[in-house]
């Protein structure tokens, strides 16, 4: 006797009558769903594209279904991880007569323990819907996948994890979290839209085939086994699939199944489905590929992964990265940090470049990761604050003659330009022509002595950041050295911060403390605390390393621990004289030994710009012999003007 039945249907020019003969095929609508009861039809619709690419359930396929629920009187809820309902339903409005649509990213949800879970162990996040629902409808879309071969019901409830809770998933195995999900939550009911069915390398890429098929079972592991054959695609190949059936799910074949309604045979012939690739072996000319002893999962996601980078001219691009995967046998040689670390199974040798984690990690990871080492030029700037007593629009042609990609714009010489009757407009266009972008506008505040005036000085130098597109304003608190500040300063600074960094979210402008003596982020520490309690994340870093330095810090190690919210740096050099720190001595001459740490910026993720800030006299051959020092020290990873 079968374990299960599945019905097959060809879908011609009405998907909804096709819906509805597959249903009845199987009992009829009212054989699973009564009236006042709770429906909960989890489509796959995570991402926005339209019906014809294969990357969404088709939504006349949903509003059907919800049609039916809803005319045997139950309430019925469309779940799905998305905020994109709106979009993804365009043409089919309808929907929301006999649906609520409900985004799992922001339903009511609680951290379960998933009875019986063999790889899921510890506790995940759990929408309620799908346990106090008293009908799950499971309505996936067919295709192939870079990841686990294969992708249609059971896979389908890993859209079940709320947000970013997926990655839960690929830390702890993908094929036995699908199966513990499943083992969780049944489907009642399983209809596969396979309307258009996706082949090749999703989530990553893929091209959708016309198939114009439906199929509706009464199990999931039967719907996935018609699936397979569908796509021409072994089932012992996919592991979550054997392992569902080891854990008696579902029938063991496609034998145990019985099939109703149009001959599978039939209606099949001639289908031609793409697998996703499954070796990495044609981009070894390209990289350093050692994935010999690499599982078959990791295998198939690092070959879908170096396809779909393929694709990508920057990436494309890319020779030589040495890509880990799986164990070796020996630590391998890596030179200069480039190689990928990909999965698990290679987490021992994240020290040797850039690490992505998961079992297996996603197919888009490899694109991500090659990114990450494709690392960005580091451009520099001057600032202006070198010629403070001259006129910025006779300080800009200099700047940009001595070769810098930018001029970091002192606020006082703004004022001064508005004060004489000139127009911000002007200037902007001045060193538009000039080749020269603006990194940051630096200003003063002192937000612990007098909050108003410092944010009446925000909301007029914000004005100035974006009349010269510049996506930096610097920002000072004032308050003393951190370790003097009373609790109540703190206070006060934090809400100051709070507000000014409200002020320039509205106008797309990050805040950049820069690490300075006198103000409560004199420290990397105190920087970092400060930056913590306001928590707003258009509060960034200036990092002025010479200040630190003076301080007694290791600079290197200030470097590291402040490189994710680093996005300028100060670069100048001091010498203790006369019992006190004396600015205005070149880079290569002053106490601060810049060899260790413009190395360690070289090596490191660091993409925005330097910014020469010169104290000393004669700033013009200052701006020329600067910037040589820097080209010597960065060398390939400095970007200069005309190169």
């Amino acid at each position: 006797m079968a374990q299960a039945r599945v019905a097959v249907v060809r879908v011609a020019d009405d998907t909804g009558g096709a819906v509805r003969r597959g249903i009845d095929l199987m009992g009829g609508i009212e054989r699973y769903v009564r009236p006042g009861a709770l429906v909960a039809i989890k489509v796959n619709m995570f991402t926005r594209a339209a019906p014809e690419s294969g990357k969404v359930t088709h939504p006349a396929v949903v509003l059907e279904v919800a049609r039916l629920c809803h005319g045997c009187g139950a309430r019925v809820a469309v779940i799905e991880r998305t905020p994109h309902y709106d979009l993804i339903f365009q043409g089919y409005e309808e929907i929301e007569r006999y649906a609520e649509l409900l985004s799992l990213d922001t339903a009511e949800h609680r951290h379960v323990s998933l009875p019986g879970a063999r790889t899921l162990v510890h506790q995940v996040p759990w929408p309620t819907i799908a346990d106090t629902c008293d009908v799950f409808i499971n309505i996936p879309g067919l295709r192939t996948h870079a990841l686990t071969k294969y992708s249609n019901g059971m896979k389908n409830l890993m859209g079940l994890m709320p947000d970013m809770a997926t990655r839960y998933i690929h830390q702890y195995g993908l094929d036995g979290s699908i199966c513990d999900l499943n083992y969780r939550r049944p489907s009642d009911l399983v209809i596969t839209d396979a309307i258009y069915t996706l082949e090749g390398n999703f989530p990553s890429e893929g091209a959708p085939v016309r198939t114009d098929l439906i199929t509706v079972a009464d199990n999931v592991v039967a719907a996935d086994l018609v699936g397979m054959r569908i796509v021409g695609q072994d089932p012992s190949e996919v592991f979550y699939l054997q392992e569902a059936i080891s854990r008696g799910m579902g029938p063991a074949s496609l034998e145990d199944v019985e099939l109703v309604g149009d001959d599978l045979a039939e209606a099949t012939a001639g289908i031609r489905v793409e697998p996703a690739p499954r070796d990495p072996e044609p981009y070894r000319g390209q990289h350093r590929v050692l994935a010999d002893w690499v599982c078959d999962s990791c295998r198939q996601a690092l070959a879908g992964g170096l396809l779909a980078a393929s694709h990508r001219p920057a990436l494309a691009a890319m020779e030589g990265v040495t890509i880990i995967a799986g164990p070796q046998v020996d630590e391998p040689k890596v030179e200069g940090g480039r190689a990928l670390i990909y999965g698990n199974c290679a987490y021992r040798y994240r020290h040797l470049g850039h690490y992505e984690p998961g079992c297996p990690p996603l197919a888009y990871q490899v694109g991500k990761g090659l990114s990450e080492l494709n690392v960005p030029p580091v451009r520099a700037a001057m600032c202006s604050i070198a010629w403070r007593d001259e006129r910025i629009q006779d300080v800009a042609p200099r700047v940009a003659a001595a070769g810098y990609a930018g001029i970091e714009v002192w606020g006082p010489h703004v004022d001064r330009l508005s004060a004489e009757g000139g127009r911000v407009e002007d200037l902007a266009r001045q060193l538009g022509d000039l080749g020269l972008a603006v990194p940051m506008v630096s200003a003063y505040f002192d937000l612990a002595g007098d909050l108003d005036g410092s944010l009446e000085t925000a909301r007029r130098t914000l004005g100035y950041c974006l009349a010269l597109d510049s996506p930096l304003l610097r920002v000072f608190t004032g308050g003393g050295n951190s370790a003097d500040a009373s609790i109540g300063v703190w206070r006060v600074v934090v809400e100051g911060l709070r507000q000014m960094c409200a002020m320039a979210a509205e106008e797309g402008v990050e805040l950049a403390l820069e690490t300075h003596d006198g103000h409560l982020h004199d420290t990397t520490a105190s920087t970092l605390r400060l930056i913590r309690q306001v928590g707003m994340p258009n509060l960034v870093v200036n990092l002025d390393i010479c200040n630190l330095y003076v301080r007694g810090e290791s600079t290197v190690a200030a470097l590291k621990r402040l490189e994710p919210y680093v996005r300028i740096l100060h670069l100048k050099n001091s010498l203790w004289e006369d019992g006190r720190w004396q600015s205005g001595v070149p880079l290569g001459e002053g106490a601060m030994d810049y060899s260790a740490f413009l190395r360690a910026l070289a090596e490191s993720r660091y993409g925005g710009y330097v910014s020469i800030e010169w104290f000393g006299p004669d700033p013009d051959a200052a701006a020329t012999s600067e910037l040589a020092f820097l080209r010597e020290a960065l060398g390939d990873r400095l970007e200069v003007r005309g190169e």
